[in-house]
């Protein structure tokens, strides 16, 4: 067998139909011949190692399948493909590895086995294929040749962030290797700020008020959740289902991740900033940021004298997200181990019980500071291949969709559940000056992905402004009224200061100047039409001493 997978013309033959399959993973005709570089670059480099150029040939084939199948995998279950940096993410930070093990082992069954397979069927071919001995100066040009290939071949351009959202699977983590130069080179973000001409810094001033009228302050980040009228092929129940009743008043949101990173959505809520302008930094924003905002919501707050919690499904040093939840002003901030969590899909209503018990026993102890308090959910996460929690009966179902869309919609419908209780609390335990209670969708769910690309013909992942990155957000007020909320398709980094000048709270002039933005920019932060006034908004912060950029 492995003899005649060493005949010259079967090499050729499997190479040929290689090449074809990288178009279809690829999806982009432009970095086609990138793949076919890096295919031949590591040829030429196992060559030099073993001397067999046949055998070399289709290992290098098997290792970039297999990089597209695990870049695939991951964009489908995170929204980013396979990037160097996960490489160190996962080396270094366990509680995000633990995650992924836990929750998509079934998924990840597959990728020992192929590793498995690969490596017996590879070994055989080299003990088959006969050593080929190439001088030295030959083997240097060769190094040289696909050296060149790979140079002139490299298909993103500078600041291209997207090219890791939809397609090249096979190529994305060949691409991202020149990331590493943001050790020695800025990204184009903060070359685009440091280049502005700012006149003059914020005023650092705050306007507290009256704090004795203060409201309490509730942030509720519903895990993948979003409206599903939002794709008419989705059948979620008759007129009298949760999901029909809940979804008639949400204003919608536009948020910068899809599928996972979770993080990424709470940055730009907290910080007031764009993620997808960070480029292929937005996944790891929590590592590099944690420490250099100094202008976030609960920072504003805490100055005015709120007491500041949040309370994490995750460990708290995953993704580094519990540090960074610190460093941009909450004083606390609890993870599963605390609330008792004792997995990753525990029910909503456990967290809220947890922020129940601590919200009593403030209101019960001598501590008058008004409350800011953030909750992450978790209910509604997937994978969404098996029931969770299947003694919580949803009626209706199955719904009549894919079972993995029933299921996330029965998850849904069941957090819908969970949330009613805790709304109760909050009007029955609301401060002097009222409570309000924000809830919003963190990012669409994995198994929405095909119903986008539907929608907009094409990779909706790719486009920031297909239906893929829209979900909602809802404003629950007890006892405090609230102003007209803007009539716009909001990203996620104007919703923070959109709400606290809604609600009445502390503001400074930096907060000010980030609702003129959102006015003159019409609610996109990304997409704004003039985006010198976004790099002019970030410049000034800069100087202002609010913001240090990487």
């Amino acid at each position: 067998m492995y003899k005649f997978f060493n005949r010259c013309s079967v090499v050729v033959a499997i190479s040929a139909v290689c090449v074809v399959l990288l178009f279809f993973l690829e999806r982009d005709n432009r970095s086609v011949p990138f793949a076919i570089a890096v295919v031949l670059t590591l040829t030429v480099l196992i060559f030099n190692f073993t001397q067999r150029v046949r055998a070399s040939l289709l290992l290098a084939w098997c290792i970039v399948f297999i990089v597209a199948a695990i870049s695939l995998t991951k964009q489908r279950l995170m929204g980013f493909n396979v990037h160097v940096f996960d490489l160190l993410s996962f080396a270094t930070d366990s509680d995000s590895l633990h995650f992924v093990l836990i929750n998509y082992w079934k998924t990840l069954i597959p990728l020992p086995v192929a590793l498995l397979l690969a490596a017996w069927f590879v070994r055989g071919l080299f003990r088959a294929d006969r050593p080929l001995h190439i001088a030295p100066l030959w083997r240097l040009a060769g190094i040289f040749s696909v050296a060149v290939f790979l140079t002139i071949s490299y298909p993103r351009s500078p600041g291209d962030h997207g090219y890791y959202m939809g397609g090249h699977f096979a190529t994305s983590l060949f691409v991202s290797l020149t990331d590493t130069s943001f050790l020695f080179e800025e990204i184009e973000l903060t070359r685009e700020v440091a280049a502005r001409e700012v006149a003059a810094p914020f005023d650092r001033g705050q306007i507290c008020g009256d704090m004795s009228s203060a409201p309490d302050l509730y942030i509720i980040h519903m895990e993948s959740m979003f409206s599903p009228s939002l794709y008419p092929d989705w059948k979620f129940g008759g007129p009298d289902s949760y999901l029909a009743r809940e979804t008639a008043d949400w204003r919608p949101l536009r948020v910068e991740t899809f599928a996972g990173a979770s993080w990424t959505t709470t940055f730009s809520l907290m910080t007031g900033l764009p993620a997808i302008d960070f480029g292929w930094m937005r996944p790891y924003l929590p590592i590099f940021m944690a420490g250099k905002v100094k202008n976030a919501l609960p920072q504003l707050l805490a100055a005015c004298g709120y007491r500041t919690l949040a309370v994490m499904p995750t460990r708290y040093e995953m993704v580094n997200e519990g540090p960074f939840l610190k460093s941009i002003g909450f004083e606390e901030v609890y993870d599963r181990d605390d609330v008792g969590a004792g997995a990753s899909h525990a029910r909503d209503r456990l967290f809220y019980e947890f922020t129940m018990a601590l919200v009593s026993d403030h209101k019960n102890s001598t501590d008058r500071r008004p409350l800011f308090v953030f909750v992450q959910t978790m209910t509604t996460h997937g994978p969404y291949d098996d029931v969770s929690q299947p003694e919580d009966a949803v009626g209706g179902m199955p719904f009549g969709n894919r079972p993995d869309i029933d299921e996330f919609l029965r998850r849904m419908t069941l957090a819908r559940q969970d949330f009613a209780p805790f709304l109760a609390f909050v009007d029955q335990n609301k401060a002097k000056g009222g409570a309000v209670v924000v809830e919003y969708g963190d990012h669409q769910p994995s198994v929405s992905q095909d119903s986008a690309d539907a929608a907009v013909r094409g990779q909706a992942a790719a486009d920031w402004n297909s239906p893929l990155y829209q979900t909602y957000f809802d404003v629950h007020a007890y006892g405090r009224d609230v102003k007209s909320l803007p009539p716009m398709t909001m990203d996620v980094g104007f919703l923070g200061v959109t709400i606290a000048d809604a609600v009445g709270l502390p503001n400074n002039a930096a907060q000010r100047a980030l609702l003129m933005l959102r006015d003159q920019c019409a609610g996109s932060y990304h997409s704004c039409a003039d985006k010198a006034l976004v790099w002019d908004h970030l410049g000034k912060l800069t100087v202002s001493d609010l913001l240090e950029l990487p």
